[in-house]
């Protein structure tokens, strides 16, 4: 603030008070003025400094002001929403703090031009935004003091990103349209040419200038008539687009063809306002199209008239064109080859090397040729050989293709192959002459032959048989080292009879070669060759020294593999050559053996008079008899005349080797008829050519074991038996008389020495015992560890059955089924049900049955009926087919109870009575059924009902005491390999779950009876409950849920539901399930029932429940599982669903479950 000198004057010391009152006033006055000068001074900075704000606030766009170091001192709210960041945050920084560095440099040096000129300056700056760059239009100015100074720069900026980025690219598609090879035309809805690109000019010959304005008629050639656009205009005017091709005129004079599309432009609402023209110069390729046409009728008209066959093949090798001589070489029609591939036709074997020529035509230059011949497939089945010539023309535009030329040389192969096989032939034979003839011993000259004639004969196989003219039977003598086991068992053995009318026997009856080319459908072939073994084709063929028949020779062939003709010819001219060396040769053997087995006898009479044990005694015996009888299974046995017991004391090598299979280790106790030794113990020599035949249970153990012949010879002291030798060998009727008379000699030479060894014996018997202890432990060890693994066996079995049980169920709901399928289908469903069964069964091998699980009625009859309806292929069909008649006689008694019990437990176990009784009848026989059952008279007057019986007998071979006894252990058979040991033991385990009582009783010879013996009914033990196959489905259709990660078993419930009318949405697992739910229940879209199944990956059945009880306490929820209704209901998951079903899951059952879990709800 100032003064003036007037207004404020120094008082001088002196004054009168007056004047200085007075200047007192006048200083209050001056400074009351400058007071309000002062405060109208503020007032108007305020306003201006409020207008400036508000001008700089409403701006439109981003508005700031930087200090001249490049500090903001102000920003409005624009730019605080645009860079969400505030006033607060951004006053007092620059741009280097605020933007990435090239960004602010930029922003900075165009500050410093305005600061530097002092004038205003526009420019188009780029500031990212959200990670993106933007661009921004910004003006700048400077702001100035009242002094005039630049102190400020003020900045106003829009966002232009969106018409940056349209302008770029209308200027790339300007300059598309410009650079495109095809030309555009833009027009108006008068036609008038507003816009044409440079490539429409090229094509026309008119400049851009020449065309706007002008209508396209300018181009007009006069080649199409008023209709064709006529037509255009009508389309296009519509909004559509047209396209086709046009012939036009160009500026010179020259008509072009070109392809053009026009496509209408038409505004919001629909009007036409401007058309597109887009047009290809197609003259060029028009004429090399006429070109390729001419091209290709003359190629027609050239392979129409040749004699060879021209094909032409795509680089498939698919035939695309094909000359008529096909029908006269091939037998084809065109129209057959033509689009069938050709490999198609190549013989198999003959194809790698086609695909090979094939594959190097398609990899070589254009236009090189390849050489190929082959077996190509006639119409008839035939294979000719066509001699071809291949050249590559795919590229050729008119053939496009690889043609082949083939010529038929089959005639001229064969001649030259026939030649070839008769060389052959007598080069072969030649080879087998000289081989036989340095040949020596009958063993020898066989073995020599089968293996030459393998060598000559690919992928076949033989043996050959001698024939015994003293028991009127054939020997196998020679057979090749890799022979199948399961073959050589079921032709490789002795005693081969010709009573039956087989092939073998139609040879030996008449001499002359048989030849099967088809073994699966000739009559005299058995049927285990055939499905067993794989045979597909044999040559039988006699070995003939003059007239007398030396043998057989037997050659096969699998995988349908045949013998051709000369192949036969050899075999028969083979055959009489073999028949000559094996005359001489058993002239020779005849002499040696009777010199072998004086040898024999001297050196075991050596051997026995130098030892003083029976065991080593008895071991050296059978060591010279294994290695120079020969015989293939020995053994010592110990007569006990008061128990008629004999004991096993020494086995041969070869038997200890087998004793698993024929259960007669030393030790063992065979009674004397189990044994079949009655003969033998009255002092006789006893020889049995074919033990299967007798009814003992050690011989028919031999037999299963495949040993088949066996001689007992008496051991005699003090004129009493006191033992046995058994001698056995594997092929039937294998010892020959003086064989026999030589080990009654050899019986008589060891019985003097064997008395002392009876001590040693018992200590063995004892031995034997303790291992026999043994191993039943460990059998129920096995026993245990089998029961543990059938609940993981049966979780795979019971969810591939679960689709069968259940398709079947929805294909029996059809009213149009034939009643002979129907049938069908009922058969199929009743042992679907019983393998569920089983299952289930397997599952608690070794558990109790529940005490909840329910037993139903069951009308016996009725488990008879189906149970022989089910083994009928096994007691009819397949018998009648290997000649063998079973008769089946049932006698049931109309009236019967039911019994209590699970069907299919009961007629699972009926039809392995069933099975058992078949086997034991290997000839045939009877096999009886009978149900029975009786009341008396109650002390009350009323008839109570007695217990039920139901009874299988069987006419064949029975059972000894020992087999009776134990014919229920587990694992205990007299089938060898072909028996498990568990049919009875689980038909016991049924009787015991049933409460019935189990008999059997059998005898060698008088066949088996087993009979079952079940509880008396109750009063209502005549009903039986119907109200399974009553349920119907619910009568509104309901929204379901389905979560199972198994596909087949999630179809199946979906078919079922939907069948019904509901409708189902299917989850393939627990997750996916879970989160179906959760959106439908989001969208108020809930489901009536969810059906979950409890074991699935990742998130399983448990915790499907849970989530869904949690959001939804309401929602029903079904559990089918494996376990059914064996699932505690002690626990958590099966006490939340509310209800449980069985697997596989059944039709009425599914449907009482939803009436079940929605009547409650409704």
């Amino acid at each position: 603030m100032s003064y003036r000198a007037s207004e404020c004057q120094t008082h001088e010391p002196g004054a009168p008070a007056e004047d200085l009152a007075g200047e007192l006033v006048e200083l209050n006055r001056v400074l009351k003025m400058e007071t309000e000068k002062r405060h109208s001074a503020e007032m108007a900075l305020r306003k201006s400094q409020y207008l400036f704000a508000s001008f700089m606030q409403n701006l439109p766009g981003l508005t700031w002001i930087k200090d001249t170091a490049g500090r903001y001192s102000y920003i409005n709210e624009t730019w605080e929403e645009t860079f969400e960041l505030s006033s607060a945050q951004v006053v007092g920084m620059t741009d280097e703090e605020l933007w990435p560095r090239e960004v602010a440099d930029k922003l900075r040096g165009n500050d410093l031009k305005v600061i530097a000129t002092g004038q205003p300056l526009e420019m188009q700056e780029v500031v990212p935004l959200q990670g993106e760059d933007h661009y921004w239009h910004v003006s700048k100015f400077p702001l100035l003091n009242d002094a005039g100074e630049l102190t400020s720069v003020a900045g106003v900026a829009i966002d232009i990103t969106d018409r940056a980025v349209t302008e770029r690219q209308l200027r790339l598609q300007k300059t598309a349209l410009e650079s495109a090879a095809n030309g555009i035309m833009l027009a108006d809805r008068d036609g008038a040419i507003l816009w044409v690109n440079p490539a429409f000019c090229q094509l026309t010959g008119y400049s851009r200038d020449e065309l706007l304005g002008q209508n396209p008629r300018i181009v007009k050639s006069g080649m199409h008539g008023a209709s064709f656009y006529e037509a255009l205009w009508n389309t296009i005017l519509k909004g559509e687009v047209w396209k086709g091709e046009v012939v036009n005129r160009r500026k010179d004079g020259t008509l072009y063809t070109e392809e053009m599309t026009i496509t209408p432009i038409q505004t919001d609402n629909g009007e036409v306002t401007h058309f597109i023209a887009i047009k290809e110069d197609i003259t060029q390729r028009k004429e090399a199209e006429e070109a390729i046409d001419r091209s290709a009728q003359r190629f027609r008209a050239l392979i129409e008239n040749v004699s060879d066959i021209v094909t032409v093949l795509n680089e498939n090798g698919d035939v695309t064109l094909v000359s008529p001589s096909v029908k006269r070489v091939l037998g084809y029609e065109v129209e057959e080859m033509v689009g069938r591939n050709v490999f198609e036709y190549i013989h198999e074997e003959d194809l790698p090397g086609v695909l090979k020529v094939f594959t190097q035509a398609l990899e070589e230059n254009p236009g090189s040729a390849r050489s190929a011949e082959f077996r190509f497939l006639h119409s008839d089945g035939s294979y000719c050989i066509p001699e071809a010539v291949g050249t590559n023309l795919l590229e050729d535009s008119v053939i496009g293709g690889i043609v082949i030329s083939a010529r038929d040389i089959t005639e001229r192969r064969e001649a030259e192959r026939a030649k070839e096989d008769e060389a052959e032939t007598n080069a072969a034979l030649l080879r087998l002459e000289t081989a036989l003839g340095e040949s020596r011993g009958v063993q020898n000259v066989c073995e020599t032959a089968v293996e030459l004639l393998s060598e000559m004969l690919p992928d076949a196989q033989g043996f050959v048989w001698q024939w015994d003219q003293e028991r009127n039977h054939l020997l196998p003598v020679a057979a090749p080292p890799g022979l199948d086991q399961c073959l050589r068992s079921k032709f490789f053995n002795p005693a081969i009879h010709f009573e039956t009318e087989d092939d073998v026997a139609q040879v030996l009856r008449t001499r002359q070669t048989l030849i099967v080319q088809d073994a699966a459908h000739d009559p005299r072939v058995g049927e285990m060759v055939i499905e067993d073994f794989g045979i597909s084709s044999f040559v039988l063929s006699p070995l003939l020294a003059g007239r007398e028949l030396m043998g057989i020779l037997r050659l096969w062939r699998t995988r349908g593999a045949t013998f051709t003709d000369r192949e036969v010819d050899l075999v028969c001219s083979a055959t009489q050559r073999i028949g000559l060396a094996l005359a001489g040769e058993e002239s020779k053997e005849a002499l040696l053996q009777h010199l072998r087995r004086i040898n024999l006898l001297n050196r075991i009479a050596r051997a026995v008079i130098e030892r003083q044990d029976m065991n080593s005694i008895f071991r050296a015996v059978q060591q010279q008899l294994e290695d120079h009888l020969p015989i293939d299974l020995g053994s010592f046995c110990l007569y006990d005349a008061g128990a008629e017991t004999l004991t096993v004391v020494a086995r041969s090598r070869k038997g200890r080797e087998v004793v698993s299979e024929t259960g007669d280790s030393e030790g063992t106790v065979l009674t004397v008829g189990e044994a079949g030794a009655q003969p033998c113990l009255a002092g006789e020599v006893t020889y049995i050519p074919d033990v299967a035949l007798a009814k003992a249970s050690y011989l028919q153990r031999l037999a299963a074991a495949g040993f088949f012949s066996m001689v007992a010879v008496p051991l005699i002291a003090d004129a009493s038996v006191f033992g046995v030798l058994f001698a056995v060998r594997r092929a039937r009727d294998a010892f020959n008389r003086g064989e026999c008379e030589f080990l009654q000699q050899l019986g008589n030479h060891i019985s003097l020495a064997s008395r002392q060894a009876q001590l040693y014996t018992d200590l063995q018997q004892v031995y034997e015992e303790l291992r026999g202890t043994q191993q039943s432990a460990m059998e129920q060890e096995r026993l245990r560890s089998l029961g543990q693994m059938a609940s993981g066996i049966a979780h795979d079995i019971n969810n591939a059955l679960s689709p069968i049980v259940g398709f079947t169920d929805l294909l029996l709901m059809g009213d149009d089924l034939p009643e002979r399928a129907r049938k069908h289908l009922t058969t199929i469903r009743t042992a679907s049900e019983d393998v569920v069964h089983i299952i289930q069964r397997m599952r608690a091998f070794y558990r109790k049955r529940p005490v909840e699980e329910s037993l139903l009625p069951v009308d016996l009859n009725a488990v008879v009926e189906q149970s022989l309806e089910l083994t009928r292929p096994r007691w009819r069909d397949m018998d009648h087919e290997r000649g063998v008649d079973i008769e089946i006689d049932t006698d049931l008694q109309q009236d019967i109870p039911f019994v209590y019990g699970i069907e299919s437990e009961l007629r699972e176990a009926l039809t392995d009575i069933i099975f058992n009784a078949v086997d034991a009848m290997p000839e045939g026989g009877t096999i009886s059924v009978r149900t029975t059952t009786s009341t008396r008279l109650g002390e009350d007057g009323n008839r109570i009902p007695l217990p039920i019986v139901l009874e299988v007998a069987d006419t064949g071979a029975g059972m000894d005491e020992e087999s009776r006894r134990r014919c229920l252990e587990p694992f205990y058979t007299t089938k060898g390999e072909q028996g498990t040991g568990l049919g009875l033991a689980m038909v016991y385990g049924t009787a015991q779950r049933h409460g019935a009582e189990f008999e059997v009783e059998s005898a060698p010879g008088e066949g088996t009876t087993i009979r079952l013996t079940f509880p008396a009914p109750t009063a209502d033990g005549e009903t039986r409950d119907a109200a399974d196959e009553s349920v119907v489905a619910p009568a509104s259709p309901l929204r379901i849920l389905c979560i199972d990660d198994e596909p087949m078993i999630r179809q199946l419930i979906e078919d079922i539901l939907e069948t019904d009318g509901h409708a189902v949405e299917t989850a393939e697992g627990g997750q996916e399930g879970l989160a179906a739910f959760c959106a439908a229940f989001r969208d108020d879209r809930g489901f009536d029932v969810v059906i979950t199944d409890l074991g699935m990956p990742h998130v399983d059945g448990h915790q499907v429940i849970r989530a869904i009880k949690l959001s939804s306490p309401a929602t029903p929820i079904i559990l089918p599982t494996e376990w059914g209704k064996q699932l505690s209901g002690a626990q958590d998951t099966a006490a939340a669903a509310d209800a449980v079903l069985g697997k596989p899951p059944r039709i009425k059952h599914l449907r009482a479950a939803l009436q079940q879990v929605i009547s409650p709800h409704r």
